[in-house]
């Protein structure tokens, strides 16, 4: 990169805030001052940001092609551009600024709007940014245009919150004939309809074992450092309850009992031991969660193609 278009990102990250207003009022101002060489140029600026990976000053220059440029398809394809690189570089903010900018600049063209909210939704998702989304998602799903690839998304979505029911209705919806991806949808509504399939754990009898030798229940769940642990610290604790309760109250004189060492050895041994059938119920939910978390992300694997088809999911044109 050369020293000049390190000094101007530079100035552009470090006034941002500042420079696009400006140039929104230079642009409202001095109208017949903007000619076709100084767009290019921004244009230009941007695509080196952005094969430099400058993903924010590639934005940057985008948002100053699109506020700019009077030309209303240049307008929208710099804005478009724009709204695509500031989900790239991490920046929400300035993504839901920029669908802003679209409603408030285009507020008739309806076509627009849904293209954008499609784009918008699509890039906060794979943000790991579920919610605002899936707002996006409810809306453009009566969209016979949209529809099942939103429903595509959307079940994506409820995989990655552990909704299976919810993503497999989505993925039913989905009109295998005309969809990209109907194969994959079906392949993964089969899957979910299976759900995991491990040697699954249950509470009850960890609880029941870990009653009866402590430890037993953490063992049955495969977490044998737990079991171990848990063995040895309620074993030495009843011991040094036991042998309280011996030497301070059993073999000495009614005058001359000590109640407070037994009591207080007591009821550390039975904390723990209560800690014990705790950890015993935790760690078989842990085990199970843990082997659904290995389906769940096989399946959140199958949906790679909303990612990697750039084509299809991403650039889809908007004329």
């Amino acid at each position: 990169m050369t020293l000049l278009r390190r000094t101007t990102f530079l100035v552009l990250a470090i006034g941002g805030s500042l420079i696009l207003p400006s140039i929104s009022f230079v642009a409202d101002v001095s109208a017949t001052q903007t000619d076709d060489a100084s767009l290019a140029t921004l244009e230009m600026l941007s695509k080196e940001f952005e094969e430099t990976e400058e993903t924010y000053g590639a934005y940057l220059f985008a948002i100053a092609h699109y506020l700019l440029a009077r030309d209303p398809d240049k307008r929208i394809r710099s804005g478009l551009r724009a709204l695509d690189l500031s989900i790239g570089a991490g920046r929400f903010v300035e993504a839901e600024r920029m669908v802003e900018r679209f409603s408030e600049d285009f507020p008739r063209d309806r076509r627009l709007q849904e293209f954008v909210s499609y784009r918008y939704g699509h890039g906060i998702m794979f943000g790991a940014d579920i919610a605002p989304c899936e707002e996006r998602y409810a809306a453009l799903v009566q969209n016979v245009q949209y529809r099942d690839r939103v429903l595509f998304l959307w079940a994506y979505a409820d995989v990655l919150q552990a909704r299976p029911e919810e993503a497999k209705q989505r993925l039913e919806w989905i009109d295998g004939s005309q969809f990209a991806y109907g194969a994959t949808a079906s392949e993964i509504t089969n899957l979910l309809r299976k759900g995991p399939s491990f040697d699954r754990k249950h509470r009850l009898p960890a609880l029941m074992m870990s009653a009866a030798i402590p430890g037993l229940g953490q063992a049955y769940a495969g977490h044998y450092f737990d079991a171990i642990q848990s063995a040895t610290f309620s074993f030495l604790l009843g011991g040094v309850s036991y042998l309280a309760w011996k030497y301070e109250v059993v073999e000495r004189d009614r005058g001359d009992r000590n109640y407070s060492l037994p009591v207080i050895a007591t009821g550390v041994f039975s904390v723990f031991y209560l800690g014990n059938l705790w950890n015993a119920v935790n760690s078989v939910n842990r085990y199970n969660r843990y082997h659904e978390n290995i389906f769940y992300h096989g399946i959140l694997s199958r949906f790679g193609v909303a990612r990697t088809d750039r084509d299809y999911f991403v650039t889809f044109q908007y004329r």
